[in-house]
């Protein structure tokens, strides 16, 4: 962010963190829903809260245990080939290829690096299923599957800073 940035939000935090909080939700970048604004209309944390505070009209998609138990069965390489195809697709869906270009390099390099076997050589059938759900997920929910892969916390690190960079880019 730019200096004149910085002090924008130092003047004026609830109105910038709600801004920038609403430009992450238009393009798909915005985290999961918060409950307790859902359930209540407010959330005692504020701007300090991790959480999405937009409304959420549809369900967001999300894989159940067994799904997420056959990902944790990948290896590090087939886990980031399944989460790269949703995420250039919904990029260009929503003609942000550019914006994502950093975040979809670094998850080629990382899987680069990887092998891409399954893990016990196993083929699962619930990959189709899988498929089709990460084909729904936002850019910041398939971002989030890449960044628990059998990877290294650097890597996560990377990846969180290039997401930040990609809102940052789209404000």
């Amino acid at each position: 962010m730019a200096e004149k940035d910085l002090t924008f939000l130092a003047r004026q935090p609830e109105v910038a963190e709600a801004e920038n909080e609403a430009i992450g939700h238009q393009w798909g970048l915005c985290r999961r829903p918060c409950i307790y604004h859902l359930a209540c209309g407010n959330c005692t944390k504020g701007a300090d809260c991790g959480f999405c505070h937009m409304p959420h009209g549809e369900r967001v998609p999300k894989l159940d245990k067994q799904q997420r138990t056959v990902l944790q069965e990948l290896g590090a390489g087939e886990l980031l080939a399944l989460v790269l195809e949703p995420l250039r697709a919904k990029a260009a869906q929503m003609g942000l290829e550019e914006n994502a270009a950093e975040v979809i390099e670094l998850l080629e390099m990382e899987r680069a690096g990887q092998t891409s076997v399954l893990k016990n050589n196993k083929k699962h059938p619930k990959l189709h299923c899988i498929r089709k759900i990460m084909g729904r997920m936002s850019i910041a929910g398939l971002v989030g599957i890449a960044g628990y892969s059998q990877t290294g916390t650097d890597f996560r690190d990377r990846l969180t800073g290039a997401v930040e960079k990609m809102r940052g880019q789209l404000q």
